[in-house]
């Protein structure tokens, strides 16, 4: 009888791992923009993605821009980095910056 018994706890232990993956998966899929984002956030933090990255000074002109694959990085204190199409590390700090995904 013990048998059945265990058999029975390894049932629940297995249909309990269906429904909370079905839960998960449910919670990933039910918004498709934020499915997709992650999995942007990957491939970003992977190899890098296609960027245009300028920076404007106050009055709006250009002051640098760089097309690179890469990830970039923002900290708290406002500083964007990131690396440059030859490998070395750029670090923004002021003016205005505009990350566009090719």
């Amino acid at each position: 009888m013990s048998s059945c018994h265990g058999s029975g706890k390894a049932l629940w232990g297995a249909v309990m791992v269906v429904i909370l993956g079905l839960a998960i998966a449910a919670a990933l899929f039910s918004g498709c923009q934020r499915v997709e984002k992650l999995g942007k956030h990957w491939e970003s933090g992977m190899d890098g993605l296609n960027r245009t990255i300028t920076l404007y000074d106050i009055d709006g002109d250009v002051v640098g821009q760089w097309r690179t694959k890469t990830y970039v990085e923002t900290t708290r204190g406002g500083i964007i980095a990131f690396f440059d199409s030859t490998g070395k590390e750029v670090k923004l700090a002021g003016g205005i910056v505009v990350v566009q995904e090719n």
